[in-house]
């Protein structure tokens, strides 16, 4: 799976579950979700599982440690090293 169409799968979580659209922008791919996307921590599970669902994938618990769940660059990684797997 191709970076861009993950990106395009997280633009309709973040815009459809969330109510976020101006905000997803390339330049703010690094910012922290629990910080100026304003996550709270049931957001970020909520996430999670519309991210496995959509995806069809398994997040290994060993993938979320060093906070790797908390920016948009970050998510999209994991969905590619969980795709590959």
């Amino acid at each position: 799976m191709e970076r861009k169409e993950i990106v395009r799968g997280l633009k309709k979580i973040f815009s459809t579950y969330f109510n976020i659209n101006e905000e997803f922008r390339e330049e703010n791919f690094d910012k922290i979700l629990t910080g100026y996307f304003s996550f709270g921590y049931s957001d970020l599970v909520y996430l999670y599982i519309l991210i496995e669902d959509k995806f069809n994938i398994a997040i290994d618990s060993r993938q979320l440690g060093g906070y790797r769940f908390n920016t948009i660059n970050d998510i999209t990684k994991i969905i590619m090293e969980s795709v590959l797997t």
